[in-house]
């Protein structure tokens, strides 16, 4: 994609930006609580209602393995206690908890326990409708997410011994929230590039600011294709990503991927608004749904 192209791209997102928030303003954007009318024209491949009292392991991994351990913010996966599933709806909890545990690099200090769940090694596909019904907390402290991460696979850009990519990743949703309209922020990111470990991939954000998204559940989807990923809220188009603005055919997302959720604590806020921003708390989920491409 030449600067012309990339300029043009720059261009439509700006405008279905500003059009959805106008629609956002003038109230044309209803809440979709307890929504459970399936997409008729789509052949559905995978879904939960949690309409269980306890997490339905046949689907989802819930954090013992795949991360359990979030360093950055001293936070631990405990899902299963932290997790709580009523009327059809899971709620994924973060507490302030203290404690130690013993990794196979030594232990572990955390004074944080959250909740996560993954499709990994049970659930992956490519391309089609991710969707989820999401009502994300109006808490700072917090960094609720939707999101799909590849597979392993091969990367030929990468060195000998670190050669497996997990690279592209598609961040259905981040939210970094807080009663200040100033941090109503939901984000809709794509990151790519060669590693994780040395930075060097980059985000493609777009963040709609100064709306509340913890008042009620909605609905949020992404529509990813061989030539693009769409992002949605309740249907409405929020962003989009043309997949010809990359140079090189790795950074293009066309494998398989697995559906991510959690709430953890956010590493930057945290710890700074204790006082303002109670724990525990975290996002509630309604129901998750993938449908294949058209």
């Amino acid at each position: 994609m030449n600067k012309i192209q990339k300029h043009i791209h720059n261009i439509e997102n700006f405008f279905i930006g500003l059009i959805f928030t106008i629609r956002w303003v003038l109230g044309l954007i209803k809440p979709t609580k307890q929504l459970y009318t399936y997409r008729k024209d789509r052949k559905l491949i995978f879904h939960e209602e949690f309409n269980k009292n306890t997490l339905d392991e046949n689907k989802w991994n819930n954090g013992k393995d795949f991360l359990k351990l979030n360093r950055n913010v001293s936070s631990l996966a405990m899902t299963d206690s932290n997790m709580i599933i009523n009327k059809s709806v899971a709620k994924f909890i973060v507490k302030e908890e203290k404690g130690t545990y013993q990794n196979w690099d030594g232990p572990f200090d955390y004074n944080y326990t959250h909740s996560v769940i993954s499709t990994d090694g049970k659930f992956e596909h490519t391309y089609g409708r991710w969707e989820s019904c999401i009502k994300v907390s109006n808490n700072k402290r917090l960094w609720p997410a939707f999101w799909l991460l590849s597979v392993p696979w091969e990367d030929n850009r990468r060195k000998q011994e670190n050669k497996y990519s997990i690279l592209p990743e598609i961040d259905i949703i981040e939210h970094f929230g807080g009663e200040n309209k100033k941090y109503k922020n939901m984000q809709f990111t794509y990151h790519y590039g060669t590693s994780y470990e040395k930075g060097e991939h980059f985000q493609l954000p777009t963040s709609i600011k100064y709306l509340n998204f913890s008042k009620d559940f909605y609905i949020y989807s992404i529509e990813w294709t061989e030539s693009y990923i769409k992002w949605y809220i309740n249907d409405i188009l929020v962003k989009v990503l043309r997949f010809k603005r990359f140079k090189h055919k790795n950074d293009i997302a066309n494998k398989p991927a697995f559906i991510i959720l959690n709430d953890i604590v956010n590493s930057q806020y945290g710890d700074i608004y204790k006082s303002e921003y109670q724990l525990p708390d975290g996002m509630e989920v309604d129901w998750v749904r993938v449908y294949d491409k058209k």
